[in-house]
């Protein structure tokens, strides 16, 4: 499941070096297979291979542009030159 996640993400090339793309590939596999509670020692200890407490630690300490990841996630995968693309936002406060 590793390769198949670092397949479907290599559309991120451009924005991400390997290393990063391989920790987020980790852990989203952990995530998808986590029931609960989901925390990075959780996380951690999910992921079958190549992943360590450390290794999570790595990615959450990686100052990652979220918009960018999604939008060249949603390029590649999800949006077809014949779509008609409607752009909502909506605000959110966290405190």
């Amino acid at each position: 499941m590793l390769q198949y996640l670092i397949t479907l993400l290599s559309c991120l090339n451009p924005a991400f070096d390997y290393t990063t793309i391989r920790h987020l590939s980790i852990v989203a596999e952990a995530m998808i297979a986590m029931t609960g509670r989901v925390t990075m020692l959780g996380i951690s200890i999910g992921v079958e291979s190549n992943g360590s407490y450390r290794t999570v630690q790595r990615f959450f300490y990686n100052n990652i542009d979220w918009v960018k990841l999604r939008w060249l996630f949603i390029k590649k995968h999800i949006i077809d030159k014949d779509d008609v693309i409607l752009i909502a936002g909506d605000e959110v406060v966290v405190s």
